[in-house]
């Protein structure tokens, strides 16, 4: 019975895409309290989070650094004799 399909792998790389830039982010985690604070850079939301302490007693932070990715083909996959028939009768 011939093959119905056969298995394929190819090879990705991810990469920080720079050009995006990276954004920082605090979130305060007092319960009912909803303040946070963006930037680009981590310094100025800990400041941030410094300044809503001293204002409002509040001691708990998340915080979260975002950045973009870009996902490419690093190798594609080459026919050989080596490769996998599925059978799926």
């Amino acid at each position: 019975m011939p093959a119905r399909s056969v298995w394929r792998f190819v090879n990705y790389t991810i990469s920080h895409v720079s050009e995006a830039g990276v954004t920082w982010e605090i979130f305060c985690a007092t319960f009912g309290c909803a303040d946070s604070h963006i930037a680009d850079r981590d310094k100025k939301c800990s400041e941030w989070a410094m300044r809503h302490t001293a204002k409002t007693d509040h001691e708990l932070f998340r915080r979260a650094c975002t950045d973009h990715a870009r996902v490419t083909v690093s190798s594609l996959p080459t026919e050989s004799p080596s490769a996998m028939p599925l059978d799926r009768a």
